[in-house]
């Protein structure tokens, strides 16, 4: 079996390329972070930009929930035999789940500094 030398080329240079980006975009970030006074959780999450209430809701929605529970979901509403009711339960626990972990465990762990990471 033959080395393909230009693909091997090829490979190296994007992945010099990626690493350059990452470097060039790292420099950057510290330079944004000390001119805005921004926590390092803030850049690192948020890149120093805020979101929206319903922008945090679906992104934290779909962190939690994920592709599969989504496409399952919309199966579930389309099959007759399991049908809305079905659905319907699913998702207020979702829902229920949220609101209570909000409730209960936001707050605390704000006050006690704990990371999400």
């Amino acid at each position: 079996m033959a080395v393909n030398i230009p693909g091997i080329i090829a490979i190296v240079v994007f992945y010099l390329m990626v690493l350059g980006t990452g470097i060039w975009a790292s420099f950057k970030a510290k330079r944004e972070q000390k001119k805005s006074g921004a926590k390092e959780m803030e850049m690192a999450v948020l890149g120093n930009r805020s979101i929206s209430l319903v922008l945090g809701v679906f992104t934290m929605t779909a962190s939690w929930v994920g592709g599969g529970y989504i496409l399952g979901t919309a199966e579930m509403a389309y099959n007759s035999s399991m049908g809305f009711i079905f659905t319907f339960t699913m998702i207020m626990s979702y829902f229920t789940t949220f609101i209570l972990c909000g409730l209960l465990f936001a707050k605390p762990m704000r006050e006690i500094n704990v990371s999400p990471c």
